[in-house]
């Protein structure tokens, strides 16, 4: 049977989101673009203190280990709980942890030996990808002056030579003498 399929609309259809959930993403995008925007004004005039060197130094780990992590531990908890506003705090705490000791247990000591590696004098370069590109050489003038043609060769033959033979070993314009019989008395031995 055919089945008919439904008219397409042209109108933007938003993504099916119950009403809560919807009204949870809005305020959670909202509140990281506050946040986001207080450090990007007023970045510079924060003191550098040891917890926000932390924090920025394990800010990539954060983002490696949020998005797996950090959602699987808030479903848990947010089951476990009952609760999203006790799980949430819980599961920050733990993506927060999980990150600092893949700081400290993979990215420090991995970035230790790139360092021993590059220092080597082979690695090194006395220029950076940012530095003006050199001038190119120019290439040699081509040759204006005309070829001298070498010699053809002499052709050299192709195939079988057909007409030198007929085959049977007997050359063409070659006369061949019979054997001697034995029993012929003139044959000169």
């Amino acid at each position: 049977m055919w089945h008919r399929r439904p008219p397409r609309t042209t109108a933007f259809q938003p993504p099916y989101l119950p009403d809560a959930q919807a009204v949870t993403y809005f305020n959670s995008f909202m509140v990281e673009l506050g946040i986001f925007l207080v450090f990007y004004l007023f970045g510079n005039r924060i003191p550098k203190t040891w917890p926000l060197q932390t924090l920025g130094d394990i800010s990539y780990p954060v983002y490696l280990s949020a998005t797996v992590i950090g959602w699987t531990i808030l479903a848990w908890l947010t089951r476990s709980f009952d609760s999203y506003f006790w799980a949430l705090p819980v599961a920050a705490a733990a993506v927060l942890a999980i990150a600092f000791v893949l700081h400290k247990l993979v990215e420090k000591p991995t970035y230790a030996v790139a360092q021993r590696i590059t220092a080597r004098p082979r690695f090194r370069s006395d220029r950076s990808w940012s530095d003006q590109p050199r001038p190119r050489r120019r290439r040699a003038e081509p040759d204006t002056t005309e070829p001298v043609p070498a010699p053809s060769p002499a052709p050299a033959p192709i195939g079988l030579n057909l007409a030198a033979s007929d085959g049977n070993g007997h050359h063409a314009g070659l006369a061949v003498e019979a054997a001697p019989s034995p029993s012929d008395p003139t044959a000169e031995l």
